[in-house]
């Protein structure tokens, strides 16, 4: 039998999903203000520009990801 998942789990990984996005964008705009408003060097805002771009690749991925976890569970349960 196919494993449906529950309201519970869908609205778990909507969270998550949205967790890391709005975490990633307002660490954008974190950056953004603090380069301007500040004398931090160029090297700062880049590093933390590559911390914010990695989090919103991982939001984009979760789901993919989930996709592939349920495709190799249903290879093994058949």
């Amino acid at each position: 039998m196919k494993h449906e998942e529950t309201e519970t789990e869908n609205l778990i990984g909507l969270v998550v999903i949205y967790i890391f996005a709005f975490v990633a964008i307002f660490l954008g705009l974190f950056v953004l203000y603090f380069h301007f408003t500040t004398s931090m060097s160029v090297a700062w805002m880049i590093k933390l520009l590559f911390v914010d771009l990695f989090l919103m690749i991982l939001a984009i991925m979760k789901p993919i990801f989930d996709i592939t976890v349920d495709f190799f569970k249903d290879i093994l349960k058949n």
